[in-house]
């Protein structure tokens, strides 16, 4: 308890004097505007969105798109000319979508995403184009300042400009590098949250919730800061005095600030698009929220969480393990983490335009690395051998991401599916989009092959679809089940390493179906009139099963001469009374061992009654075509 009294949640130690703290601030000022000066913008994710949004707030000061704001942007960037010429198109012809990104509504057309960020470019795009500048740099400036303010929140924090630098380094090297340069808002969500968390618990909780609010009007899932913030706090004063000052009228405006602002584009969203969030509307799917999806965004090799952050991750679990305040801050920082990344799994582009990590595992991982900061805060001297391990390791993190982009494996993934390729199996998008370098792709009735089609080691193929199975095995048999295949979710299938193939259908007259009693002669009418009716009310046959594919389910295609329904039991077990002609899936009873048979039983609810002087005599139910095998 005596460590735990010695935790203090205000500003830095009084030796750091006000000159240090000013000579601090020049210089990280003069390296972000050297880096800004030195490197050029990258025009990438939602860029068109955020220009166009951007140059409508500097011509008239609302957010709805115009055509001259059109006609202004085109101008200044004449790379994007082909994509804006066809949205002053769809603008002129009345297109609910002029543009991927922009919708047109009662009150004008507006983009998708709030406009929060442009508002922050509006005024640094004015003043670069009165001095002739490049006046789409006015994003860098943006992002940048959001790094200042992160860089003198570290400051308050450690109360020492070089601890302040290093850690400002580490933010770095976790994305902030790779992110600097966009022209979107995932620098100034990042560093505002990051910032916020530190400037909430170091007695500054109004401008810290001012600043995750902010973030929040362009990544909602932020709006956990609300409370998460109190609890990360919490976590670093245990102590009576600390759970009573979460309720000073600071830290409740802070958090009802940082809550007002999160929600005002779903107020923004439901006055002009009529629903609280567009976005959710037109790119989100809630059946998404999987557990197999979760661990993609901590842990894919390409994209997730861990690989932009390993050594800090790894050194939140090493260092500070006598502290419980520094546990306390760490488990409550991975929960924070996680109660962002589940609203943001709904994302139906899972694989979207990124610089190596995907852009919401930036300011996810925000709370991991505040964690970080504050068990150095915490710590009586600091390891040096453990930190400088730390930053080499994120130096080394940050090249390898820089060795690959979206639509290509990473060095590591590759490395991973060649050793071991039953274990990595990647959400189904970022494989199949990264085996074709191709953005967009999805063809289910596709087979998707890595490293090449001649010679795969690992396949993705949807099992629902009858043109990827013939693909693989032919027109009669599927692949067999067994450890090699693995289920990836909505009906899609890893095979890894060679594949066995076993039949998957087989009809009357085929090897693999016997009819027993109840069954009239062959018939060879053509295409699905090739099969065997039944004669009687009844009706038995036997499915012999390969010793390597052991399905779930069996489908009897055909179709009824009388009646609707059958009873239907296979293997003693009775599935009730079903409609054979909408080719329901009939599930298999558990079953084990090597090569069988189903033994299936039909009892037909109705059949033809023929006259006495009918040359047909037969009692028909069921035409029976085919039994396909799931």
């Amino acid at each position: 308890m005596k460590h735990e009294a010695q935790v203090t949640l205000q500003s830095p130690p009084a030796q750091s004097s006000r000159r240090n703290a000013w000579h601090f601030a020049a210089v990280l000022a003069a390296v972000l505007i050297a880096f800004c000066a030195l490197r050029p913008p990258k025009h990438y994710g939602d860029i068109l969105e955020y220009m166009l949004t951007t140059v409508a707030l500097a011509n008239h000061a609302t957010p709805d798109i115009r055509p001259g704001d059109v006609a202004d942007t085109a101008a200044l960037v004449p790379g994007f000319a082909s994509a804006l010429r066809v949205t002053a198109e769809g603008m002129r012809d009345g297109a609910l979508y002029p543009l991927s990104g922009l919708v047109r509504t009662d009150h004008g057309i507006f983009a998708i995403h709030f406009f929060a960020y442009p508002a922050l470019a509006a005024l640094p795009f004015k003043a670069l184009q009165a001095v002739g500048a490049d006046p789409f740099r006015c994003f860098q400036l943006v992002n940048s300042a959001a790094l200042f303010i992160l860089g003198m929140s570290l400051w308050r924090l450690f109360g020492s400009g070089r601890r302040a630098g290093l850690f400002m380094l580490c933010y770095l090297l976790c994305g902030g590098l790779l992110y600097w340069q966009w022209s979107s808002p995932e620098t100034m969500s990042a560093a505002g949250l990051l910032a916020g968390l530190i400037l909430y618990t170091t007695g500054a909780p109004i401008v810290g919730g001012l600043l995750a609010g902010l973030g929040a009007m362009q990544n909602p899932p932020i709006i956990a800061f609300c409370l998460f913030a109190p609890l990360l706090r919490l976590s670093l004063d245990w102590r009576r005095d600390g759970l009573r000052s979460l309720f000073g009228w600071r830290e409740i405006g802070g958090v009802v600030l940082c809550g007002a602002l999160a929600v005002t584009p779903a107020v923004f969203d439901l006055v002009v698009f009529g629903t609280p969030s567009i976005i959710g509307k037109l790119a989100t799917d809630p059946r998404l929220v999987t557990g197999r999806r979760l661990v993609s965004f901590f842990f894919d090799l390409n994209q997730g969480v861990m690989v932009g952050m390993p050594a800090v991750a790894a050194a939140l679990l090493l260092w500070g393990k006598r502290s419980p305040a520094a546990w306390r801050v760490t488990l409550a920082a991975v929960a924070f983490a996680v109660a962002m990344a589940l609203p943001a799994l709904v994302a139906t582009n899972w694989n979207s335009g990124a610089d190596g990590i995907m852009r919401y595992a930036l300011w996810t991982s925000m709370p991991l690395l505040f964690a970080f900061a504050w068990r150095a805060r915490l710590a009586p001297r600091w390891p040096v051998a453990l930190l400088a391990a730390v930053m080499l390791a994120q130096l080394a993190a940050t090249l390898h991401i820089r060795r690959y982009n979206y639509l290509e494996f990473s060095p590591l993934a590759k490395a991973a599916m060649t050793i071991a390729p039953g274990w990595i199996n990647p959400e189904p998008e970022i494989f199949f989009e990264r085996v074709m370098h191709k953005d967009g792709v999805n063809d289910r009735d596709r087979i998707y092959a890595w490293p090449s089609a001649a010679r795969p080691s690992k396949l993705l193929y949807q099992a629902d679809s009858r043109t990827a199975l013939a693909s693989l095995c032919g027109p009669d048999a599927a692949p067999a089940a067994g450890y090699h295949e693995v289920d990836a979710g909505f009906g899609w299938r890893y095979i890894n390493g060679d594949i066995a193939c076993a039949p998957n259908s087989t009809a009357p007259g085929k090897p693999g179906l016997v009819l027993d009693a109840g069954w009239s002669k062959l018939e060879h009418g053509g295409g699905n009139w090739n099969g065997a009716w039944s004669d009687g009310p009844r009706a038995r046959l036997s499915v012999r099963i390969e010793p390597r594919y052991r399905p779930t389910h069996i489908v009897l295609n055909g179709q009824y001469a009388a009646g609707s329904r059958t009873r239907v039991t296979i293997d003693g077990a009775d599935l009730g009374w079903l409609p054979l002609d909408k080719h329901p899936e009939l599930a298999v009873p558990p079953r084990s061992g090597g090569a069988d048979t189903l033994a299936v039983e039909l009892q037909f609810d109705t059949t033809t009654a023929p006259a006495a002087g009918d040359a047909d005599q037969r009692h028909l139910g069921f035409f029976l075509h085919e039994v396909t095998m799931r």
